[in-house]
């Protein structure tokens, strides 16, 4: 599992970063010493950034919604139209697992 520190810029190198303990400079992640790190980010370091988005959703349930829609139309239950329709609703109502990027929206 992961998680987003909303509001946190990437680091440019450990000494930058607002994780690292200041007085001991030590990294919480890997607990290396960053006393050598004021040009340069671990090469271990787990933070990585993330690029501006939109909502960012659970791609599995989704399909797996989308497979059911699908499962209908080749059953003949529902016709190629209505198919179409029933995923680009399943598109717009999918569960938000991160909101979108602020700079992102409209």
């Amino acid at each position: 599992m992961s998680v987003l520190i909303k509001g946190m810029k990437m680091p440019r190198y450990c000494a930058e970063c607002d994780a690292v303990n200041d007085e001991e400079l030590l990294c919480p992640f890997t607990n290396d010493d960053c006393e050598n790190y004021f040009r340069v980010r671990n090469r271990y370091c787990p933070i990585v950034p993330v690029p501006p988005h939109g909502d960012l959703i659970d791609r599995a349930a989704l399909l797996v919604e989308i497979n059911k829609i699908c499962d209908r139309r080749d059953a003949g239950i529902i016709s190629d139209l209505t198919c179409l329709q029933q995923i680009l609703s399943a598109l717009r109502h999918a569960p938000t697992i991160i909101p979108a990027d602020p700079a992102e929206e409209g």
